[in-house]
């Protein structure tokens, strides 16, 4: 037995001493022998392995070492956390944040509640409706007051046109009655006749009177509308909100919330559609309103022309 195991020695060392030598001379690839494939004895490799059992053993006590340190280290951290934590009474504080949070939880539901309750979303509408129907009379007390001023300004103007019957006639004024003494009877009744006047005003006083009605009976008619568009809008969205708890309710009774989401969608197309038809009437009423407004603004025909 030691015979047959001392040539597998032998090789091992000089391949060994082989490897060395080609490590150090060259990086070139070499032809493997067969020499190579030798398996090592048993001496061999308990050596091995206790040098490895040496290594391991040597950085596990390093590793222990360094973990007792930091556990102690920690243990120190935690004990003065643990002392600073009861000089300032913190799960008392702690307890206190919770209560706090949730009394804020609850008055932020009661708030809402109270908020559903007392309809600010409509108030909030009917105060916007309110101020624009305010606006749109404000607009048309603005353009009856500058009517109002144009004819004042007409009239007069057409007061300084006539002449005075106080004072001294021009040469050019008895000038021109000569010339129209023949002609008294086929010239049509002065400008300044109160009487004409009068019957000019009346019709225009009717229009006026007629359109300031007009403008009343539209801004009630799109008031109307306006709330009738803000119930629908309401109702649309309780419909969306029915149809998806009916879908929340699929899993249970499929048959049942599949016929009430059907339902729920017709209504809601039915709403949609009232909606759009409403919107339309909003918008007729204000072009009609517009249409008011341009016809009092328009320029009419000049007032200066007239028989001299």
């Amino acid at each position: 037995m030691p015979s047959s195991k001392s040539p597998v020695l032998c090789s091992s060392a000089s391949d060994i001493s082989r490897k060395g030598s080609t490590s150090v001379a060259s990086l070139k690839p070499r032809k493997m022998k067969k020499a190579d494939f030798a398996l090592p004895t048993q001496g061999a490799s308990k050596k091995e392995f206790k040098k490895m059992r040496r290594l391991f053993n040597k950085e596990l006590e390093t590793v222990k070492n360094l973990v007792i340190m930091h556990i102690d280290e920690v243990n120190e951290e935690l004990s003065a956390l643990r002392r600073e934590i009861k000089q300032m009474n913190l799960p008392v504080v702690v307890s206190d944040i919770k209560a706090f949070t949730q009394r804020m939880i609850l008055l932020e539901c009661e708030m809402k509640k109270a908020f559903e309750g007392m309809d600010v979303p409509r108030r909030f509408e009917r105060v916007d409706r309110k101020l624009g129907a305010l606006s749109d009379d404000l607009r048309s007390l603005k353009s009856a007051k500058e009517s109002e001023r144009e004819q004042r300004s007409a009239r007069e103007a057409s007061k300084s046109e006539q002449p005075k019957s106080g004072g001294t006639p021009s040469w050019e004024d008895v000038l021109l009655i000569d010339e129209s003494i023949g002609d008294e009877e086929e010239q049509p009744p002065s400008k300044g006749d109160p009487r004409k006047e009068a019957e000019e005003k009346r019709p225009a006083k009717r229009e006026s009177k007629r359109a300031e009605d007009d403008v009343r009976k539209t801004q009630e008619e799109i008031a109307a509308y306006s709330k009738k568009l803000t119930k629908t809008k309401h109702e649309i969205f309780s419909v969306g909100y029915r149809i998806e708890q009916a879908w929340k309710k699929m899993n249970d009774c499929p048959k049942e919330a599949k016929r009430q989401i059907e339902q729920l969608k017709e209504e809601k197309y039915r709403l949609r559609q009232e909606e759009s038809d409403l919107v339309k009437k909003i918008d007729k009423g204000k072009e009609r309103l517009r249409g008011y407004w341009e016809r009092e603004h328009r320029p009419g025909p000049s007032r200066s022309r007239g028989g001299v």
